[in-house]
């Protein structure tokens, strides 16, 4: 009975140590992919923030403003004023009651067009 206890004991901490071995292993590639959400963050809440401003503009004015912001840029819209963060550039290209927002940064990421019209609610 005792050996069965102590063969049993022995598959569990082998296979824990494989788990851990397992979890570790994997660490690299989950700060990785942490490391890459963190620079691509300030993009996208600078897409954020200027959809909301465009989209209050669209609604009281019937337009929304076109920019071509480089990293620290600012821009008034709405009589608000908005300042892209470091490193980042952003795209605003007005349509007829519409825009479309994209942005970038200095590491090549880009963020897809974020659109929106007189319809756009704010999330």
């Amino acid at each position: 009975m005792a050996r069965q206890t102590r063969e049993t004991d022995v598959g569990f901490f082998v296979g824990l140590g494989i788990v851990v071995l397992l979890l570790l292993a994997a660490l690299p590639l989950v700060l990785r992919f942490d490391a890459a959400n963190d620079r691509q963050r300030s993009m996208f809440l600078d897409v954020e923030r200027l959809a909301e401003l465009q989209t209050d503009h669209l609604k009281a004015n019937g337009t929304a403003v076109p920019a071509d912001l480089g990293p620290g840029e600012s821009i008034l819209v709405g009589g608000q004023t908005f300042t892209t963060s470091p490193g980042t550039t952003l795209q605003v290209t007005a349509s007829e009651g519409g825009y479309c927002i994209q942005a970038s940064n200095e590491h090549g990421d880009s963020t897809r067009p974020r659109c929106g019209d007189e319809e756009t609610t704010r999330r």
